[in-house]
């Protein structure tokens, strides 16, 4: 700095300087390397003269220099592992910028000889040295004391979140009241400095921990948080039954979640558990969307906390169904405080939920976190220090919270059931008719461009509707909703009953009878999604919602595979009677059913603002312009092997081998699933996705080589099972991309471009296809058959979907995305205001 005299040359005024410098940092102490020099002395021009600088003051006696070997092996481990010179004796590994995670390194250097707990409590290197020396490092027992000094007349226990560590609860140890001792429960097989331990089962946990729990002195508050809830619970009971009640119990961020009653739901569960459809990299995204695990992980550690995840959830949901299913319960007689992020995505609903928690205790309490999301006890561990701090002091008073709200009881499972089952039969006899037009037109007319011109009746509709299908759904009765677009549907399949017995069904009616049914549809579906929260008890939606999109994903795979077949053998008047037949069951059921008045989750904003902000995100950011193109070419593209296949199989076979082969389409989108599920992605996930759409080129080039069912069989199941690994690695891209809060905007403006490229791919497939016709560009294996300018067109599109994928590789801004574009990471305080969020991420 210039401390020049005012008028001169600029020259520093030493006396000036030193005088400046005494005044900031009187009686300043410093480590021995560093030292506030009295004089400085200069060069000839002005500079510091470093070779004249004086030597460091040495040490005093007592200063932060390590003294015994245990403390210098200390001091050494953090220096490497915070990447510091030297690390003083007195220094806080915290203060010095460690985190749980580099807490877990120090751990694994000193051989386990202490435990991260033992980290978080003796932070200082001659601390921690002191427990090595004498031994008591890395103790054994469930309970780790994180916080309270002294004598304790309240021990607030904490469960930690699936896969957590009892240090997550040390900001909050730090903010609870004086007299409260805080508690981290070290879960077996959670530490990933001890990996060999292994999970143990929830009741056995609980077990060891109400044995533990017996022997502290004063009251106990037990504290669960999110998947860590139930052990909590399960142990407030457990305690309750062996004499030694619980001042109060404490559920944070979580709300009871069973598995749907029942043996088909407990065989699902036993051979495939619903965890194992998410992949280790897919629950980690999750996790880091609502806060968590924000920090880079060794794959080692990875591996055992989504192990440890994985164990907690299956437990948690375990003890939650058997619970479920008890006639007879018992409750604690303690008062239970549900507290819940007020922005916390996995707790939506909460304001009727938190009544669920009746269940464990008969009084009930909700309190509300301002702001936050779903890791509040790391974000915001002063409020929710302050509020249970409040709440024991009301509890030792021996107030009782308020009678939770009344809200009107919920359907069985049996209704929900009944309504998803007529849903799925109703849509499968929908998917069967429009199977069955399609080759009506198609052996009507032999134009590919009459064929075609469904599918984009089909995708207007559900374009022109989407700005208003969420509103509508989200401002009226759901059941009336169905019940209008059932009407609709009603009277387009009576008007086609009608014609067909007549003998003077047309195209225009095929056309008007796609679009009209499209239109209901668009209209019906978000209805029907939104009333699942209404029909089903919310302790079992995860199942529920699990079910019903396994339904809307296979109708159509059950439609092919029975279509081909009725067709041949009862003809278009037998297939519409079967879509008759199925759709008077769904709506009779709608009519008899009453939806329950509960919550559900509404639109947040209006699909106009979801575009227009989707929009200013996307072109804000190049990578993600540099997605929107690739996608758009990829969906016109995508339009010819989706319309071609079916007049390829029909110029030389059947319907049946229509269904038959198609059906192979199904079945590699859900191997497709079921691969990303097990896999994750590759480690890049633009380079997984722009692969994959090579891959998908070259199936299509398989489906167009030959007329025979196989090879258009494996090219379909290639297809199909490429585009499932393509959106799996788009979605995620996205989702890690992309805050959580801004997401609906992002895929809504995606959707809408994705949608609105394939009408025009549909439109062009017959002009192209005719044109390419009158090339040779069809195979030998056409010899003999019919079709080989489908196949030829096929072949082109193919090979312009490779080279597509090759150009998406070689495009830089769209390769390196997952580098170049950082990952959205929840921030502590999440506003309600979208546009004040979108603002603040342009920032980063």
């Amino acid at each position: 700095e210039d401390h020049g005299v005012p008028g001169g040359s600029g020259a520093p005024d030493l006396a000036a300087l030193r005088t400046e410098l005494r005044a900031v940092l009187p009686d300043y102490m410093v480590p021995a390397d560093y030292v506030l020099l009295d004089a400085i002395p200069l060069t000839a021009n002005g500079k510091p003269d470093r070779a004249a600088l004086p030597a460091p003051v040495p040490a005093a006696a007592g200063s932060s220099r390590p003294q015994t070997p245990t403390e210098e092996r200390v001091a050494a481990v953090w220096a490497g592992v915070l990447g510091l010179p030297e690390v003083g004796a007195e220094d806080d590994f915290f203060d010095l910028g460690g985190d749980s995670f580099a807490t877990v390194k120090v751990v694994r250097a000193l051989d386990g000889a202490v435990s991260v707990v033992d980290v978080f409590s003796a932070p200082t290197v001659r601390a921690l040295a002191g427990l090595i020396d004498r031994g008591t490092g890395a103790g054994t027992g469930l309970l780790k004391r994180l916080g309270g000094t002294g004598t304790a007349t309240v021990h607030l226990v904490c469960v930690p979140f699936g896969g957590g560590s009892p240090v997550a609860f040390a900001p909050l140890a730090a903010a609870v009241g004086g007299g409260i001792a805080v508690h981290g429960v070290d879960l077996p097989g959670h530490d990933t400095a001890r990996p060999g331990d292994g999970c143990r089962p929830l009741d056995e946990v609980a077990d060891a921990l109400v044995e533990e729990l017996r022997s502290l002195p004063g009251d106990i508050v037990l504290y669960g948080h999110c998947l860590g809830g139930a052990l909590a619970a399960a142990t407030a009971l457990k305690l309750e039954r062996a004499g030694r009640p619980v001042l109060g119990l404490i559920e944070a961020g979580t709300f009871p979640a069973a598995r749907l009653p029942g043996r088909l739901s407990a065989l699902l569960h036993r051979w495939l558990p619903g965890d194992r459809l998410l992949s280790d990299r897919a629950y980690l995204e999750s996790l880091r969307s609502l806060g968590g695990f924000a920090e880079d992980l060794d794959p080692a550690d990875q591996k055992l906390l989504m192990t440890a995840l994985r164990h907690d959830s299956r437990e948690a949901e375990t003890w939650y169904t058997e619970r479920d299913a008890q006639p007879e319960k018992d409750r604690i007689s303690a008062p239970l405080l549900c507290v819940v992020g007020e922005r916390d995505r996995s707790t939506q609903l909460y304001q009727e939920r938190y009544a669920e928690w009746r269940d464990v205790a008969d009084d009930v309490e909700l309190a509300v976190i301002p702001a936050a999301g779903h890791f509040f006890a790391r974000h915001q561990a002063p409020e929710l220090g302050a509020l249970l701090t409040d709440r024991v002091r009301r509890w030792r008073r021996g107030e009782r919270p308020a009678t939770p709200i009344e809200v009107e009881p919920e359907t069985g499972v049996a209704t929900f059931l009944a309504v998803a089952l007529t849903q799925l039969l109703s849509m499968v006899g929908t998917g069967l008719t429009s199977f069955a037009l399609g080759i009506w037109v198609l052996q009507r007319t032999g134009s590919v461009t009459a064929f075609a011109t469904i599918s984009v009746m089909v995708v207007l509709p559900a374009i022109l509707a989407m700005p208003l299908s969420g509103a509508v759904a989200d401002r009226f009765d759901r059941r009336k909703v169905m019940l209008v677009a059932d009407g609709v549907a009603g009277v387009m399949t009576a008007g086609l009953v009608a014609l067909l017995a007549l003998g003077r069904l047309e195209l225009w009616f095929i056309y008007l009878f796609a679009g009209m049914g499209a239109l209901a549809g668009a209209f019906q579906r978000p209805a029907y999604l939104a009333a699942i929260t209404q029909l089903v008890p919310k302790r079992h939606l995860g199942q529920a919602n699990g079910l019903v999109s396994l339904g809307i994903n296979s109708g159509d795979l059950i439609a092919a595979l029975a279509g081909g077949t009725l067709i041949g053998l009862v003809g278009l008047p037998g297939v519409v009677t079967v879509d008759v037949v199925t759709f008077l069951a769904a709506v009779t059921v709608i009519a008899l059913v009453r939806f329950p008045d509960r919550m559900f989750v509404r639109r947040e904003e209006s699909f106009g603002k979801e575009i227009t902000g989707g929009w200013r995100y996307l072109t804000a950011r190049r990578q993600l312009v540099a997605l929107v193109v690739f996608f758009c070419v990829f969906n016109y593209l995508f339009a010819f092997p989706v319309t071609l296949a079916t007049p390829l199989l029909l110029a030389n076979h059947g319907p049946a081998v229509l269904g038959v082969v198609t059906a192979f389409g199904g079945l590699g989108a859900a191997l497709g699933a079921v691969l990303m599920a097990v896999w994750g992605g590759t480690r890049h996930r633009a380079v997984g996705m722009i692969a994959g759409t090579s891959v998908l080129g070259l199936a299509v080039v398989v489906l167009g080589l030959s007329p025979h069912p196989v090879l258009i069989a494996a090219g379909l199941f290639g297809v199909y099972g490429a585009l499932l690994v393509v959106n799996a690695h788009w979605l995620s891209l996205i989702q890690s991309k992309v805050g959580l809060e801004l997401q609906g905007r992002v895929l809504a403006t995606n959707q809408m471009l994705a949608m609105a490229m394939m009408p025009l791919g549909f439109l062009t497939v017959g002009p192209v296809t005719a044109r390419l016709g009158t090339l040779p560009l069809a195979t030998p294996w056409f010899a003999g058959a019919k079709g080989g300018g489908y196949g030829g067109t096929l072949i082109v599109v193919g090979a312009i979907l490779v080279v597509w994928g090759v150009v998406g590789l070689l495009w830089r801004t769209l390769r390196t995305m997952d580098v170049t574009l950082p990952d959205a990471v929840a921030a502590p305080v999440i506003t309600g205001d979208k546009d004040a969020l979108q603002e603040a991420a342009l920032m980063r």
